[in-house]
């Protein structure tokens, strides 16, 4: 799927940190007539009913009013109320207050394993990968049976580049709790990141028999399908998740890409205005409707649907690159380098407009310039041989053969297979 991937922002595409709701296990056990403390237990009863609506502000205002009833910390419930003040303040971001309540949680009750869980889960928020998995350790002795804590601490292992770790975490959580989505999710993301892309299928293939009306596990089986060169497979993994969230522009696009994979253009096509139809991303759907154009020689109709992704985000430096490409084949080439500048003035590590910028000056007869942008692109990715191979090119035409035979050399000392490409021309020079 190379020349048709979706830009990712991330690279943990299918990493999730959110487990199952720990809520009710939370809640499990909890009297609704404990005793004393004037309103205390009243207000803890009303923070539970908020917990359940997922209501976090006003659960944590009665939680506060509760624990202020009972500043010695003396109540039956005072941990579990200390414990989901911790979880309703992770959910609203404050993640050092959270750490703190379950804290003070454990220093009442040291075996409190849903406090232990809370520091695990609050600290991947916070990105404390040692502190999550710290955590998470002690909840799992205290209690071997939480898919929940496993699944914590396959998060923080997968963080920490324990891979086999966080597998075996996944595992053992999936075996817990077979129905944890987010288990499942996170086996594949582990398996596709050491190359094991059967493995991934797997297990994204086990989200969706977890869950298969959650989009997001047809979504990432199609990405491996795509991976593997099962475009076919791929593209029908898409078409499940479009069926499943409609208004996700990212999933049509998907979709229109892996089409393309298969050659159906026609498809692809549709897939992408479908996206923009649904107002999600669609600068990259009119991107990728400019590049079905473009690859069909459609320069003007290219242009149109590139223009179009720019008023949506006129920083969009793919874009201007695009835009200088469809210029370039419509021979106006001034316009294209201007196009082109501003897409590396976006990007300055854009190697791609350099080696555009080289060619078009190449093209031009500018050799200074020409070997000016090469080098840019060479500097930016000092490993391209074919950076090198369009640089002695442009040494052998401006004549300059003490240059050429410089990259040829530098060619043949890295052994690279494209020695030969340029071997008869510099014999031949």
């Amino acid at each position: 799927m190379a020349r048709n991937t979706m830009e990712h922002e991330d690279s943990g595409e299918f990493l999730s940190l959110e487990g199952p709701n720990p809520t009710e296990e939370l809640l499990e056990g909890f009297s609704d007539h404990a005793g004393g403390f004037g309103e205390m237990p009243e207000f803890i009863n009303e923070s539970i009913k908020c917990i359940r609506k997922r209501e976090w502000p006003e659960a944590e205002a009665f939680l506060r009013k509760a624990l202020d009833l009972d500043p010695l910390r003396k109540h039956p419930r005072v941990v579990i109320a200390l414990v989901n003040l911790g979880y309703c303040l992770d959910k609203l971001g404050d993640h050092a207050d959270s750490i703190g309540f379950y804290r003070e949680a454990i220093e009442i009750d040291a075996e409190c394993e849903a406090a232990y869980a809370g520091i695990a889960r609050t600290s991947l928020h916070m990105k404390h990968y040692r502190e999550a998995l710290e955590a998470g350790e002690r909840a799992a002795l205290i209690n071997p049976s939480s898919g929940q804590t496993q699944f914590n601490i396959g998060n923080a292992r997968l963080n920490l580049a324990d891979i086999p770790g966080a597998i075996q975490a996944y595992q053992a959580a999936i075996k817990l709790r077979p129905k944890l989505i987010g288990a499942w999710l996170n086996l594949g993301t582990a398996c596709e990141s050491i190359g094991d892309l059967a493995g991934a299928i797997v297990a994204f293939e086990g989200a969706i028999k977890a869950d298969p009306n959650y989009a997001k596990a047809w979504m990432n089986l199609g990405l491996m399908q795509g991976r593997h060169g099962r475009h076919e497979e791929s593209v029908n993994a898409f078409k499940k998740a479009v069926e499943l969230e409609r208004s996700n522009g990212k999933l049509y696009i998907l979709l229109g890409l892996a089409q393309r994979c298969k050659g159906n253009d026609v498809a692809a096509l549709e897939s992408f205005k479908a996206a923009v139809s649904s107002n999600s991303l669609a600068d990259k759907a009119w991107n990728n409707i400019g590049l079905i154009h473009l690859d069909g020689e459609r320069y003007e109709e290219a242009l149109h649907a590139f223009e179009k992704s720019l008023e949506l985000n006129p920083e969009y430096a793919k874009v201007h690159l695009n835009i200088g490409r469809s210029l370039a084949r419509l021979n106006r080439e001034d316009e294209a380098i201007a196009s082109i500048q501003t897409a590396a003035a976006l990007r300055p590590d854009l190697t791609s407009a350099y080696i555009l910028l080289g060619e078009i000056h190449a093209g031009r007869g500018e050799h200074v310039k020409a070997i000016g942008a090469y080098g840019r692109a060479s500097e930016i990715q000092p490993g391209n041989d074919g950076i090198h191979v369009r640089m002695l090119r442009v040494h052998l035409a401006a004549g300059k053969r003490d240059a050429a035979m410089a990259e040829y050399k530098y060619l043949a000392d890295r052994g690279s297979h494209l020695v030969e490409s340029v071997k008869s021309e510099m014999e031949n020079d």
